[in-house]
């Protein structure tokens, strides 16, 4: 029954989380129909796993909605050694990161850009290995993972705690973070249409 729906809900934990549905519609006699009708035309969240764009072969993917290690580690898994560079913050509310870390080794992830008050436990936790950068600002975030992560590959907004201390809320975490991705690209035009400039007029004074 579930290999045959027709769901837009990628990633493979969810086909558990769709099993556990159909249980408790079995428990509650709710017709197979109506299951199979909600899961079909079910609408994920938004901020949870949204391409934003895809520039010099890297992917940026929004999952802003992430705030907690444990959510965080699922699409770090899902993606399956595809992402190279994390966008990651500690708020303290009692959460423990070494499954976090363990997962960014296991899936070698290398550039991990780190938010205010992370350095403070994640950063404990990382090794040499790792290239890391610290800063406040997503505009540096943005163009740490622009110039480091690998064609091919994934720059993921996930950040594994709440983010209160510099946004309001993961919207706004967001809004920047597709800003500096826009502001990147057409500094990378303007760079590139003058460069094309400067050419053309070296080869007509030639």
């Amino acid at each position: 029954l579930i290999k045959n729906l027709e769901t837009n809900l990628p990633w493979d934990h969810n086909l558990d989380n769709i099993a556990w549905i159909l249980w408790v519609c079995d428990l509650l006699n709710i017709d197979l129909k109506i299951f199979k009708k909600t899961i079909n035309h079910f609408e994920w969240l938004n901020h949870r796993l949204k391409n934003i764009w895809v520039h010099n072969w890297i992917t940026f993917i929004d999952d802003a909605i992430s705030t907690t290690p444990e959510s965080t580690v699922k699409w770090i898994e899902a993606f399956k050694w595809k992402v190279d560079t994390i966008f990651l913050w500690w708020t303290d509310r009692g959460y423990h990161f070494e499954w976090l870390v363990k997962s960014l080794k296991e899936n070698n992830i290398k550039n991990i850009v780190l938010f205010p008050e992370s350095w403070l436990k994640i950063k404990k936790l990382l090794d040499d290995n790792f290239n890391i950068l610290e800063t406040s600002l997503m505009k540096d975030a943005v163009y740490f993972a622009f110039n480091y992560t690998k064609k091919g590959k994934i720059c993921l907004l996930s950040t594994a705690s709440p983010s209160y201390f510099l946004w309001k809320n993961f919207e706004e975490k967001w809004d920047l973070f597709l800003k500096e991705i826009n502001n990147y690209m057409t500094k990378e035009w303007l760079f590139t249409k003058k460069n094309k400039q400067i050419k053309i007029l070296e080869q007509q004074l030639i």
